[in-house]
């Protein structure tokens, strides 16, 4: 595919958190991976604080469950101008293993896994 060149007259980003990239340019390839443990308590005083540690959970350990690219697709693109034009990006957030990316990129492998759980009293 040809490429092309990304014109952005203003973005706004909010926030940017938890491996996550805001790119301005192109990119060959890009590996994101998060873990992460939230812990949710009914009240900060009912159990004492313990470290919680990947290893004490499974679904850091498992391998990734990653589709299989099987399906072959022939496409044609026909650009009709060499760049991309964009008035205005605004984006409220970017978290967890994703990316903003303002121009090409050709090749993408994240990966985000989050235990979540809660601690109720009694």
């Amino acid at each position: 595919m040809k490429k092309r060149t990304t014109v952005i007259d203003l973005i706004n980003v909010t926030s940017i958190s938890n491996s996550a990239i805001f790119n301005i340019g192109d990119t060959q390839q890009t590996n994101q991976k998060f873990r992460g443990i939230a812990i949710q308590e009914e009240s900060a005083y009912s159990t004492p604080p313990k470290e919680e540690d990947f290893a004490d959970y499974p679904i850091f350990q498992r391998e990734a469950n990653f589709m299989m690219n099987e399906v072959s697709v022939n496409k044609e693109h026909s650009h009709h101008a060499p760049t991309i034009r964009v008035g205005q990006i605004s984006v409220i957030g970017v978290s967890s293993s994703s990316i903003m990316q303002a121009g090409n990129l050709n090749s993408i492998n994240a990966e985000a896994r989050l235990k979540h759980f809660r601690k109720l009293k009694g």
